[in-house]
C-alpha cells in the first residue's frame, strides 16, 4: 500500500463511543495513531433512522485519512485469520456478536435463525415476549392463539387478574382421561357414565 494513498489499514486502540469516533494505529507508520476518525454508518440520517456498532479494541479496520492522519473516517471492520468471517456461503447473512448472539439468514431458503444465551425479549406497545432458560413468557392485554394448539406436557391456568375469575372454554371439552378437581366439579347437567 503506497504512504501516499489515503487508503490506510490499522488497528483500533481508543474509542469515543458517545460521538461514534476512534483512533487508530495505522499500519506501517512506526506505531502512530491517527487523531480521532469518524466511524461510518449505514445510517444516520435526520429524521431518527439510525444505526449504531461501533468497532471493537484491537480490530482490524480501513480508514480514508489524509496525510497527517488528522482527517478521515473509518470505513469498516475487516476479516483476517485471527477473525474470520462468521459464514463461509455468499447466500448467507450471518452477524455473531460478543456476549452469545448469533443471527444467520439464508438468502436461498428465506430462513432465519437466532440464537442467543442470555435472556431474549421483544416488546411492542406494552406487549412482550420473553425466551429465557425457564421458557417463553407472554405478556399483554389479549394474546390470541388462533389454529390449533397442542400441549403434550399439560398446562397450568391461572384465577385472573382479579384472583376469581374462571378459565372459560367456549365449545366442547373432550378429555381422554379422568377429569379431577381438588375442590368440587359443577354444571348443570353430569353424565357420569359418559356419552
Amino acid at each position: 500500500m503506497s504512504a501516499n494513498s489515503p487508503f490506510k489499514r490499522g488497528i483500533v486502540r481508543e474509542l469515543r463511543a458517545e460521538k461514534a469516533q476512534a483512533r487508530v494505529e495505522i499500519e506501517d507508520e512506526d506505531g502512530v495513531s491517527s487523531f480521532w476518525l469518524s466511524v461510518n454508518s449505514a445510517l444516520a440520517s435526520g429524521n431518527g433512522s439510525r444505526v449504531y456498532a461501533m468497532p471493537e479494541l484491537g480490530s482490524q479496520v480501513h480508514c480514508l485519512v489524509d496525510w497527517r492522519g488528522e482527517d478521515g473516517c473509518i470505513l469498516g471492520a475487516s476479516y483476517s485469520d485471527k477473525d474470520p468471517p462468521p459464514a463461509t456461503d455468499a447466500n448467507h447473512i450471518a452477524m455473531k456478536l460478543g456476549g452469545g448472539l448469533e443471527l444467520a439468514y439464508d438468502k436461498a431458503a428465506g430462513t432465519l435463525d437466532l440464537a442467543t444465551t442470555a435472556p431474549l425479549t421483544i416488546r411492542c406497545n406494552g406487549t412482550s415476549i420473553r425466551l429465557d432458560g425457564d421458557g417463553a413468557t407472554v405478556v399483554g392485554g389479549k394474546i390470541v392463539l388462533d389454529g390449533p394448539v397442542e400441549m403434550p406436557k399439560g398446562f397450568t391456568a391461572g384465577t385472573g387478574a382479579a384472583g376469581s375469575q374462571p378459565a372459560t372454554i367456549r365449545g366442547k371439552l373432550h378429555a381422554e382421561q379422568d377429569i379431577t378437581s381438588a375442590t368440587r366439579i359443577a354444571a348443570p347437567v353430569v353424565d357420569e357414565g359418559g356419552a
